[in-house]
Order: structure tokens, then C-alpha cells, then sequence
């Protein structure tokens, strides 16, 4: 199916400027990313071997860690 010639500019070609973009994006965030993910499968397997209050109780921990490594990043940057 066609799109109309009046709404449609793009063409059938992708821009690959926006993936790249994207992937340039995670190259510079990889450890961030990492870390987050890392904290998720923590809080993850508390949940699953301990049950709903230390689950509950980890996310707190996870959360205030968070915290306090983006204040300490956010202190150092206004220094």
C-alpha cells in the first residue's frame, strides 16, 4: 500500500543518522546502563529468594544509593 504524495516526504529510505545517534548514546552510557541493570537483577533475585519485605526493603536501598551517587556527581559538577 502507497502513501499519499501529499502527507509523505521521507521517502522509502531510513535514516541512519538516528541510529547512529542511538548507538552513540549507549556506547557513552554503557556503564550507567550496566549499573542499572546490574541493581535490577539484584532486586530482582531478592524477590524471588526472600519474598515481598526484603524485596521491598532492597529497592529502598537501591533507590538511596541512587540517590546519593547523583547527588555526590551533581555537588562535583557545581564545584
Amino acid at each position: 500500500m502507497k502513501a499519499k504524495n501529499s502527507d509523505f516526504k521521507g521517502g522509502d529510505k531510513m535514516d541512519l543518522n538516528k541510529i547512529n545517534v542511538f548507538f552513540n548514546f549507549l556506547v557513552a552510557n554503557l556503564v550507567s546502563i550496566l549499573f542499572l541493570l546490574g541493581l535490577f537483577v539484584v532486586n530482582v533475585s531478592m524477590y524471588k529468594a526472600f519474598g515481598q519485605n526484603i524485596g521491598l526493603l532492597c529497592i529502598g536501598i537501591t533507590l538511596i544509593v541512587i540517590s546519593l551517587i547523583l547527588n555526590h556527581e551533581s555537588n562535583q559538577e557545581r564545584s
